[in-house]
């Protein structure tokens, strides 16, 4: 059920750094403490064996908030605390970043992976316990021999320590690299953009310098065929005249080869 939950949780962190890209409103401050502390809770467990509360200076009021949020937490196992972050982020999104299309389909992708795990678990439940009324009736060949009573406690809890070490190390490492990739996708996002916007710039610069280069072009002839116009020369002005009619008689055939 820890790695179905983890997985789940990190789905969730996917979905809160995807909220920004919807346009979606911000949560309340509250709901967003709230949610900080279960995360905190969920990846470093209780908040005092990990660090004490910030002094009451008047810079520290944002630290003190946060680390208020976290303690209420307290005492709440990581396994817990990933469950109640992710209902409490379904309930948030459904309250306040419900009003686009994105962030509707993603609180509603949310929603309906968590209801699987939900419903899996539970079967997964039922079963662990038909499974233990089952074994219940062959315990051990030597039902009341205390040496293998002893011996078979001994190995059983030796067993749910090992798997509950196993378990808690396999949790780190799904979150970790489920936050590494996402890590990676908003790099490979942010690269994209800013190739795009480096294109659009590259563009744009192209345009001002040929806009730049045409305006050159119009004043440098415009004060030449002035400068020979007050010495009567009409050379420039024919000239002009005969590449304006060229102009006119390939636009012309142009026309009349489209047709």
């Amino acid at each position: 059920m820890s790695d179905s939950v983890d997985r789940v949780f990190a789905h969730a962190l996917q979905t809160v750094r995807k909220i920004p890209r919807t346009g979606a409103p911000r949560p309340p401050p509250e709901a967003r403490l709230r949610l900080y502390g279960l995360y905190k809770q969920s990846m470093e467990g209780d908040v005092e064996r990990v660090m004490p509360r910030p002094p009451p200076d008047a810079g520290n009021a944002t630290e003190i908030q946060k680390w208020d949020a976290w303690y209420a937490q307290r005492g709440l196992s990581k396994t817990e605390a990933k469950r109640r972050y992710i209902v409490t982020l379904i309930e948030t999104m459904h309250a306040s970043a419900s009003n686009t299309v994105e962030a509707k389909e993603l609180v509603s992708e949310l929603e309906f992976v968590w209801d699987q795990i939900r419903s899996n678990a539970s079967g997964e439940e039922d079963e662990e316990e038909e499974e233990e009324v089952v074994n219940l009736g062959i315990i051990s060949p030597h039902p009341y021999d205390d040496n293998s009573n002893a011996q078979q406690q001994h190995t059983s809890n030796n067993d749910d320590v090992w798997r509950g070490r196993v378990e808690k190390a396999l949790s780190r490492v799904t979150t970790e690299v489920a936050a590494l990739r996402e890590q990676l996708e908003n790099r490979r996002e942010e690269r994209r953009q800013q190739r795009n916007k480096r294109v659009w710039v590259w563009l744009a610069w192209c345009v001002v310098a040929v806009a730049r280069h045409l305006v050159i072009e119009i004043v440098f002839w415009g004060i030449v065929i002035l400068w020979m116009r007050r010495r009567g020369d009409k050379r420039a002005e024919e000239a002009l005249r005969v590449v304006g009619r060229f102009v006119k008689e390939n636009l012309r055939l142009r026309r009349k080869g489209g047709r």
